[in-house]
């Protein structure tokens, strides 16, 4: 039933990201095509792999594996079911959404989302790849949607600004169904409801 509500929403290195003061900055949103680096998933895997080991990576780099690869199956029976999304670059977002993670944070759920987004421009990606650092915690472009974390209006308004006028794309939809399927593995929905719960209360 999600995947049916899901596909009828269609319309349409390593370096430590530095973002102190990012969260009242503003971050333009339009690029300029050339110039731009389209990641892909050997790239991607090898950045996640080398930073895997070090302390508090694990966790969020096994989910993000997990989650990138249960988009890309899900995709590919969507794909041959005549949907249009694109299974690669599904599995590219699953791999990207936490990568703010990379650089270890204490606080607000907001930081690693800034942190993420802030990443992947500095790499040049194009923009509908960084957006899944911001956009993969919640649903329907609501910034208030997210399971355990509130958005602080002040410190997250270029979040809730970009999240609220964001059109999703079918993969980034994808993303937060795919979020919510996988921790270190595969789980339920009620599972991963309930592990969140857990954790933050």
């Amino acid at each position: 039933r999600y995947i049916i509500y899901l596909m009828k929403t269609e319309q349409g290195t390593i370096a430590a990201a530095n973002c102190q003061g990012l969260a009242n900055s503003s971050i333009p949103r339009s690029q300029e095509d050339a110039g731009l680096t389209t990641p892909n998933r050997h790239d991607i895997a090898t950045l996640l792999h080398s930073v895997e080991d070090l302390p508090g990576n694990r966790g969020w780099v096994e989910h993000s594996f997990y989650v990138g690869d249960a988009a890309y199956r899900i995709a590919t029976a969507l794909r041959q079911s005549g949907h249009q999304i694109d299974p690669e670059k599904s599995l590219v977002l699953g791999y990207l959404h936490d990568i703010g993670k990379i650089e270890p944070f204490v606080g607000r759920m907001g930081i690693h989302l800034l942190n993420g987004y802030r990443f992947l421009r500095g790499r040049h990606y194009p923009e509908d790849y960084c957006s899944v650092c911001l956009t993969h915690s919640f649903f329907d472009g609501d910034p208030h949607s997210n399971l355990c974390s509130v958005l602080d209006p002040k410190l997250d308004s270029f979040i809730i600004d970009y999240v609220s006028s964001h059109t999703y794309s079918p993969e980034e939809d994808l993303i937060s169904l795919c979020d919510l399927l996988c921790t270190h593995h595969f789980v339920t929905i009620d599972h991963r409801i309930e592990d969140a719960v857990a954790r933050h209360g």
